[in-house]
């Protein structure tokens, strides 16, 4: 069990987000870090601090640029159109390919309005395209879970950089510059001054 961890004005939890005077009746004057202000251990995060280097990018879009470049006689469809357009539900893949075999081995069967040549090349398609997705989704969300990592460690060293400010306003040098220009980016976005900045004077 580990110490209980005294509660400062102006210290930032070991969850990495800054003290503030309106986190709930948890948080009392000469109080304790309370649990739920932990870190959270059931999840290991990966680091992302390592090196990205300009090569490295150039290479992973030149590789988009090239699959794009494999679609060219694609017709592009914007999200308006494309909720227009009709789809098989989930589940009934099987039902088309069963249609479209039956077609091809009863072509009595098939109206005049069906080309078969055409609905074959479609179902070539949509069958290479289905599986370039899943690929091109794992790696969405790949590259998207890496972000939301390195957005989270931004996030937190810009709050301890902002709320170690609010804390030295009068001893560091350019705090008060620096820090009501970060003020101001904040209260753009409506977060909450935080409870370094309210002891420093700054804001409600």
């Amino acid at each position: 069990m580990p110490e209980p961890i005294p509660l400062r004005w102006d210290m930032i939890l070991p969850n990495g987000q800054p003290l503030r005077f309106d986190m709930g009746p948890e948080y009392t004057w000469d109080g304790m870090v309370p649990t739920s202000a932990q870190p959270h251990t059931t999840m290991s995060l990966p680091n992302v601090a390592v090196p990205f280097p300009a090569q490295t990018l150039a290479d992973i879009l030149a590789g988009i640029n090239t699959v794009k470049a494999l679609f060219p006689v694609l017709t592009p469809v914007g999200p308006a159109e494309r909720d227009k357009l009709q789809s098989i539900a989930a589940g009934r893949e099987p039902y088309v390919a069963e249609a479209f075999a039956d077609a091809k081995a009863s072509p009595a069967t098939v109206p005049s309005t069906i080309d078969m040549t055409a609905w074959g090349l479609v179902e070539e398609q949509y069958s290479a395209l289905d599986k370039s997705e899943s690929v091109l989704k794992s790696l969405l969300e790949l590259m998207q879970g890496v972000k939301a990592v390195a957005g989270d460690v931004r996030y937190k060293n810009v709050r301890r950089y902002y709320d170690y400010m609010g804390g030295n306003l009068d001893v560091l040098p350019g705090a008060q510059n620096i820090h009501g220009k970060i003020s101001q980016l904040f209260a753009k976005q409506g977060v909450k001054p935080s409870a370094a900045k309210k002891a420093a004077g700054g804001g409600s």
